[in-house]
Parts: structure tokens; C-alpha cells; sequence
């Protein structure tokens, strides 16, 4: 796409919309009957997904669905600790009010809306679910994106792998400076154009 600052890579929907699904099925109550195996999938998931598309421009995105996931993984904890006692004792271990720790463990509210509840959340919160391995996916993707950027293409390092021309994008910055990316239907901007059909991939074959 185009915008004020000029030129930008985006994520197609359906590629948004597999992530979350897949996201919503590591997440589900149903499979996190353990919380750090379901927290390592999720990283390795997630981790090889923003390798992909780290060079795209999807900050409010990522942080949208981080939040969501966050909430996810509070209501999978909520639902482990099972027993009204379970909850209080380890809300008040976490720091929460005894009288208050008592009314929220008591609540015959369903779990995702008592995992959204103000002190839930700071008892689970950011700092502590990532200690306890949670992959924090705004952070990450900071460190990708940063990092694709930072990248310089050297000259003659793209073009054929065992005789066969790669299906790559090849992405014009200015007039000196070219990022190449693997070409996939879900990166859709006018923008980006075949490598084989510019200028400089003539002069290197």
C-alpha cells in the first residue's frame, strides 16, 4: 500500500485471519490443560509466523491481537485453578486483597469475563505471564520488523537455486536500495513487482 510516508508492505486478511484462528485453537480452554506447553506452541507458532511477515507494516494489529491473546491465556489459567479455594489462595498470593480476592473467587461469572476483571489482570499480568514463557508478539515484532530493515541485499546473492529462477518479489526502497522477498499471493501491494521483470535482474543473471 501507499500512504503519507510513502510506500509499505501489508498482510493480506485471510493470512490475519488463519493466524488468529490458529492462535484461538492453542489457546482454547479444551488444549491448555497445561499452560507452559500450550505457552511453548504458541511461541513457536507465533515465532515462525513474524519471521514471514516481519517486514510488513502491522503495529496496531499485532498489538490488537497481543492483547487478545493475553486475555486468552488469563481465562486458560482462571479455569485451571478450578476450585473457588484454588483461586483465592493464589490470587491473594499474588498479591490481591483477601476480602476482594474472595468475591472474585466466589463469582459465578463465566471465565472470560472474570479473566478481564481489574485484578485478575494485575495478578496475571504481562510481566509475569512472560516470565512464565508467554511470547510477547508486540516485542517481537518490534525486534523483526527493525531487523528486516536493517538488512542489505549484497549483490549477486539472489537469483537461482540449482538452475531454477526463485519466486521472489523484489521490493524498490530508492535508487540504490532493494529489499527481495519470497513472492506469495497473501503480500499484496501494487507496489511490489516480480524480480524477474526489473532492470536489475537482467543485469545479474
Amino acid at each position: 500500500g501507499r500512504n503519507g510516508k510513502g510506500i509499505y508492505v501489508r498482510v493480506h486478511s485471510k493470512s490475519w485471519k488463519k493466524f488468529k484462528s490458529r492462535l484461538k485453537e492453542l489457546s482454547s480452554r479444551k488444549r491448555c490443560q497445561s499452560i507452559k506447553p500450550s505457552l511453548e506452541k504458541i511461541k513457536v507458532y507465533a515465532r515462525g509466523w513474524l519471521n514471514y511477515y516481519g517486514i510488513a507494516s502491522m503495529k496496531n494489529n499485532i498489538d490488537d491481537i497481543n492483547g487478545w491473546l493475553y486475555h486468552r491465556i488469563r481465562m486458560c489459567i482462571w479455569k485451571q485453578w478450578k476450585k473457588p479455594r484454588t483461586k483465592y489462595k493464589n490470587l491473594v498470593k499474588l498479591g490481591i486483597p483477601e476480602h476482594y480476592a474472595a468475591t472474585i473467587a466466589n463469582s459465578r461469572r463465566k471465565y472470560w469475563y472474570i479473566s478481564n476483571n481489574k485484578a485478575v489482570i494485575w495478578a496475571l499480568n504481562k510481566e509475569r505471564l512472560i516470565n512464565s514463557g508467554f511470547y510477547d508478539l508486540a516485542t517481537a515484532y518490534q525486534s523483526v520488523h527493525v531487523n528486516y530493515w536493517k538488512r542489505r541485499i549484497p549483490n549477486g546473492t539472489y537469483g537461482a537455486v540449482r538452475g531454477r529462477r526463485l519466486a521472489t518479489a523484489f521490493y524498490s526502497i530508492d535508487a540504490d536500495n532493494f529489499i527481495c522477498i519470497p513472492y506469495r499471493s497473501e503480500i499484496n501491494h501494487k507496489y511490489v513487482f516480480h524480480f524477474t521483470d526489473t532492470f536489475q535482474s537482467k543485469t545479474h543473471k
